[in-house]
Protein backbone atom coordinates (compact mmCIF):
# COMPACT_ATOMS: atom_id res chain seq x y z
CA UNK A 1 0.00 0.00 0.00
CA UNK A 2 1.22 3.67 -0.77
CA UNK A 3 1.86 5.92 1.64
CA UNK A 4 1.34 9.55 1.50
CA UNK A 5 2.55 12.34 3.70
CA UNK A 6 -0.44 15.27 5.04
CA UNK A 7 1.38 17.92 5.73
CA UNK A 8 -1.50 20.33 6.09
CA UNK A 9 -5.62 19.52 7.00
CA UNK A 10 -7.77 18.70 4.20
CA UNK A 11 -11.48 18.02 3.65
CA UNK A 12 -12.74 15.42 6.21
CA UNK A 13 -14.13 13.79 2.41
CA UNK A 14 -10.63 13.56 1.54
CA UNK A 15 -9.69 12.24 4.45
CA UNK A 16 -12.04 9.18 3.87
CA UNK A 17 -11.25 9.02 0.22
CA UNK A 18 -7.54 8.89 0.30
CA UNK A 19 -8.08 6.25 3.73
CA UNK A 20 -9.67 3.63 1.69
CA UNK A 21 -6.58 3.98 -1.12
CA UNK A 22 -3.51 4.41 1.02
CA UNK A 23 -1.58 4.63 4.38
CA UNK A 24 -1.86 8.15 5.34
CA UNK A 25 0.74 9.98 7.23
CA UNK A 26 0.28 12.90 9.48
CA UNK A 27 2.80 16.02 9.68
CA UNK A 28 3.31 16.45 13.48
CA UNK A 29 4.64 20.04 12.38
CA UNK A 30 5.53 22.05 9.44
CA UNK A 31 8.86 21.92 10.26
CA UNK A 32 10.88 21.37 7.37
CA UNK A 33 13.08 19.01 9.29
CA UNK A 34 10.22 16.77 10.30
CA UNK A 35 8.62 16.96 6.27
CA UNK A 36 12.17 16.15 5.40
CA UNK A 37 12.38 12.92 7.79
CA UNK A 38 8.87 11.78 6.75
CA UNK A 39 9.21 12.32 3.33
CA UNK A 40 11.78 9.88 2.45
CA UNK A 41 9.63 7.45 3.31
CA UNK A 42 6.41 8.62 1.34
CA UNK A 43 5.20 8.12 -1.69
CA UNK A 44 3.61 11.15 -2.26
CA UNK A 45 2.79 13.85 -0.12
CA UNK A 46 -0.26 16.44 -0.13
CA UNK A 47 0.56 20.11 1.19
CA UNK A 48 -1.19 23.54 0.61
CA UNK A 49 2.44 25.36 2.42
CA UNK A 50 5.31 26.00 0.74
CA UNK A 51 8.01 23.57 0.68
CA UNK A 52 11.90 23.39 1.23
CA UNK A 53 13.38 23.50 -2.43
CA UNK A 54 15.68 20.02 -1.86
CA UNK A 55 12.51 18.17 -1.33
CA UNK A 56 11.30 19.30 -4.91
CA UNK A 57 14.54 18.10 -6.66
CA UNK A 58 14.81 14.77 -3.74
CA UNK A 59 11.48 13.91 -5.17
CA UNK A 60 12.18 13.89 -8.42
CA UNK A 61 15.21 11.84 -8.58
CA UNK A 62 13.17 9.51 -6.71
CA UNK A 63 10.45 9.41 -9.50
CA UNK A 64 7.73 10.97 -7.72
CA UNK A 65 5.81 13.16 -10.29
CA UNK A 66 5.37 16.58 -8.87
CA UNK A 67 2.58 19.22 -9.57
CA UNK A 68 3.02 22.36 -8.04
CA UNK A 69 -0.91 24.40 -9.09
CA UNK A 70 -0.62 27.69 -7.73
CA UNK A 71 -3.54 29.27 -7.96
CA UNK A 72 -5.33 25.97 -8.62
CA UNK A 73 -8.49 27.55 -6.69
CA UNK A 74 -8.33 30.86 -7.70
CA UNK A 75 -11.46 30.59 -9.96
CA UNK A 76 -13.83 29.17 -6.98
CA UNK A 77 -12.27 32.30 -5.01
CA UNK A 78 -13.08 34.67 -7.38
CA UNK A 79 -16.83 33.11 -7.33
CA UNK A 80 -17.25 33.16 -3.62
CA UNK A 81 -16.35 36.61 -3.67
CA UNK A 82 -18.74 37.86 -6.42
CA UNK A 83 -21.19 36.20 -4.45
CA UNK A 84 -20.32 37.76 -1.08
CA UNK A 85 -20.34 41.30 -3.19
CA UNK A 86 -23.79 40.57 -4.23
CA UNK A 87 -25.20 39.38 -0.57
CA UNK A 88 -23.69 42.53 0.93
CA UNK A 89 -25.25 44.78 -1.81
CA UNK A 90 -28.47 42.69 -1.31
CA UNK A 91 -28.50 43.20 2.71
CA UNK A 92 -27.32 46.94 1.94
CA UNK A 93 -30.68 47.93 -0.01
CA UNK A 94 -32.41 46.31 2.51
CA UNK A 95 -30.69 48.37 5.45
CA UNK A 96 -31.87 51.58 3.57
CA UNK A 97 -35.63 51.12 2.66
CA UNK A 98 -37.99 52.69 4.93
CA UNK A 99 -39.05 50.73 7.66
CA UNK A 100 -42.45 50.76 6.39
CA UNK A 101 -41.65 48.95 3.25
CA UNK A 102 -39.28 46.26 5.16
CA UNK A 103 -42.74 45.06 6.58
CA UNK A 104 -44.33 45.14 2.89
CA UNK A 105 -41.98 43.22 1.52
Amino acid sequence: MHRVLIVDSIAPAGVERLARAVEMVRAPDSDPETIRRLAREADGLITRSKLPDDLFSDATARGVMISNIPGGNAQSVAEYCAMAMLALAAQRARDHQCPAQRHLG
